[in-house]
């Protein structure tokens, strides 16, 4: 017994030692586990955003997470200035649409210089 005694106390420095970074790479894995996952919340809000838009002529150029809100930054070449309001008023319209944001508004709107295109910041809330 006392050599069983003996053969136990030698491995259990070694056994404690591997317990220790088991739970040290556990507390890894989570950490990267949380990371990727809110990544990839992201990408996917990213990737239905885009596919919202209301034609090939509108496009973000910035996307700003702020708190409990998203704030994207675009602009809208459409040739008529017509359509180009049309396209950014439908977009905010889309927004709305999604389940997880709410209260789509826009912060500024303004031509360009040559008058051809409208930039735009639209706030959005999360819900």
């Amino acid at each position: 017994m006392n050599a069983d005694l003996n053969e136990y106390e030698q491995y259990l420095p070694a056994v404690q030692d591997l317990e220790r970074e088991i739970k040290d790479l556990q507390v890894r894995y989570e950490s990267l586990n949380t990371t990727l996952s809110q990544r990839y919340l992201w990408l996917s809000r990213l990737i239905d955003i885009g596919r919202i838009l209301p034609s090939s002529k509108i496009y973000l150029t910035k996307f700003t997470p702020s708190g409990n809100a998203l704030i994207l930054d675009g602009e809208s070449t459409a040739g008529n200035l017509g359509l180009a309001f049309r396209d950014v008023r439908q977009f905010i319209l889309n927004l709305n649409t999604l389940p997880y944001l709410q209260d789509a508004t826009v912060l500024s709107l303004e031509r360009t210089v040559g008058g051809e295109e409208l930039v735009f910041q639209i706030t959005v809330g999360l819900k």
